[in-house]
Parts: structure tokens; sequence; C-alpha cells
């Protein structure tokens, strides 16, 4: 199997809406909430808080949809609201909001000032794969590595999602995600309860930046890792630009003297 991921593009959503629809665990959550989220998938595209994207099957004679990941950077109001107990499925509410008009997601310039300065919250909305897939391990870990791929370059504040199965939600915990808890709403390190019982309501797995950093060597910490992105130029290039304005000045101001390159 040659899987391999890409972003979304128009033609993909009904698509993808019809695996999450189809999907065991994830589908029941959103109700008739479905119904309209192509729609809504489909006024988000290119906004740069929205991030989806497909998983394909590249053996196939025919390029076949294999699965779908989609995330949202939101606003901090939006993730107290989610934080804030009695938990609420957060998938069907951000549709809901973004069809009235109240959507929760930043705008692409909020994005960019979150980034540079205090983080960003992100919320997962949809991690699905069509049936013929949900067991295979090749496509499970795509889908983690495209999570990982898909917000390498963001400075995150606090990563929140709701648990996609038992398996993936044991393992999530396992590689360092926390349960928030609902009667306070802060992450906890143990549950007094079975996780399949709390898998069946409202519930969310997460971490924040200032618990990655003491949590070291966990998989999810690697998420907080960020190292602001560094723009130069190599020797040759850097000499090259400055042949470059050399003669630039030189065009444009005929009584300097020439560039010791120009001789």
């Amino acid at each position: 199997m040659a899987v391999r991921y890409r972003p979304m593009r128009p033609n993909d959503a009904k698509e993808c809406v019809e695996i999450v629809a189809a999907h065991p665990f994830v589908g029941p959550r959103y109700g008739s909430g479905t119904i309209d989220l192509r729609t809504v998938w489909l006024s988000l595209l290119g906004r740069e808080a929205f991030r989806a994207v497909v998983f394909e099957d590249g053996e196939d004679t025919q390029v076949r949809i294999m699965g779908v990941g989609v995330s949202a950077f939101v606003s901090h109001d939006f993730l107290l609201e989610l934080k804030t107990p009695p938990f609420f499925w957060a998938r069907p509410e951000m549709t809901k909001r973004v069809l009235c008009g109240e959507s929760p997601l930043l705008s692409d310039k909020q994005v960019r000032q979150a980034n540079a300065d205090g983080g960003l919250n992100l919320v997962t909305w949809a991690g699905a794969l069509h049936a013929d897939y949900l067991q295979s391990v090749d496509a499970n870990t795509a889908m983690f590595a495209a999570f990982v791929g898909e917000h390498r370059r963001f400075l995150l504040k606090e990563l929140v999602s709701h648990g996609m199965s038992l398996e993936k939600s044991e393992g999530t915990i396992r590689s360092g995600g926390l349960l928030l808890s609902p009667v306070n709403g802060r992450y906890v390190y143990s549950v007094d309860r079975p996780l399949q019982e709390i898998l069946a309501e409202p519930h969310f797995v997460g971490l924040t930046r200032e618990l990655a950093m003491v949590r070291f060597g966990t998989w999810i910490g690697s998420f907080f890792v960020y190292r602001p992105p560094q723009f130069g130029f190599r020797p040759a290039s850097s000499a090259c630009c400055s042949l470059l304005w050399e003669v630039e000045q030189t065009r444009t101001s005929p009584k300097r003297s020439r560039s010791p390159f120009l001789r």
C-alpha cells in the first residue's frame, strides 16, 4: 500500500463527509450535523486556520480516497467553552457556528499574529478512515504523520481532541496526551472510570505547551517543539545578490563609481 496525503480540494468534500458519516465512532457524534458539513468545509477551504487533508491509496489503478483529516485553529474564548464542564461534542458545534456566521476559527491575520506571539489553540475536527482501511497500519501511521506535518511550522499553545476510537485513545494517552477532568476542566494524569465509558460521552484529550515542557520525551509533547522560521542565503547566493545590488546602483546612479565586480 502506498499511502499519500494532499490538501483537500473542493471536489473531495462530498466523499470526505461520507467517510466521516460512516465512521463507527466519529459519525454518531455528529448526528444530523453531517448534512451541513460539506457546505461548511467548502466555505473554509483556503483559510490558514482550516487544515484539511485527504489520504489516498496510490497503488490502486484508480486513485481512491481512503481517509480525511481536518483540524482548526480556534479562538481562546471557544477553547475555554470546550474545556468548561459539562463538555459537548466540539465537531458538530463548530459546524453549526460556522454555518450561523459565528465561526470560532481565527482569521488569517489572527493566525499569523498568534503564531508570532503566544501560540495557537488547535482543535481536531475530523480524523476518519474509510471502513476498508480502519485496521490498516499504513493508513493509521500516515494519518499521524500527516497531523505532525501539517502543524510542525506552527507555535502551538494547546491541542485538544476527541478520541477517535478506544485503541487510538489508549495510544494517545500512552504517548503523552492527558484527559480533561469532567469535574473541573483540568488535565489529569489518571481517571477513575473505564476509558470506554469516557469515550461514550463528550470528552477531551489534549495537552498544553506548559505541560509538554515538563513531560519530556513524549510523542505528543513533540508537537510543541517549535523553531521560528529563518530565512537566509547561502554564500554563493549572497554574493550574487550583492552583485545585482551593485549593478542596480550603478545603473540608477551614473556618477557613482562602478562596482569592482564590473571592471
